[in-house]
């Protein structure tokens, strides 16, 4: 199922994406609290899922494969994303409390 991309919504940041088009898509709610949380450094989650590859797939209902830590986060797997998180990563999951 194709979900339309999202022109943007109203705060400081802009996503692409809402968290029932996620849900709809069958993302975990870990993987959207990741998603929605604003980080100063690089957002890998975001990264992956709002340009090329990954923005492709989402438009046409598909899951992207962003790589381990992405599609452990995205199962709601929390432990295996931990271990496949990089530095950055971990900070990420720390501030939203995963």
């Amino acid at each position: 199922m194709a979900i339309a991309l999202r022109e943007g919504m109203e705060g400081n940041t802009t996503l692409r994406w809402t968290a029932n088009d996620l849900r709809t898509l069958g993302a975990s709610e870990e993987f959207i609290l990741v998603y929605e949380h604003d980080y100063s450094g690089r957002h890998s989650i975001r990264d992956e899922i709002e340009s090329g590859y990954g923005l492709a797939c989402l438009e046409d209902g598909r899951v992207p494969n962003g790589g381990h830590f992405f599609e452990a986060l995205w199962e709601g797997d929390i432990d295996s994303a931990r271990m496949r998180a990089d530095a950055n990563n971990q900070r990420i999951l720390d501030e939203v409390g995963l």
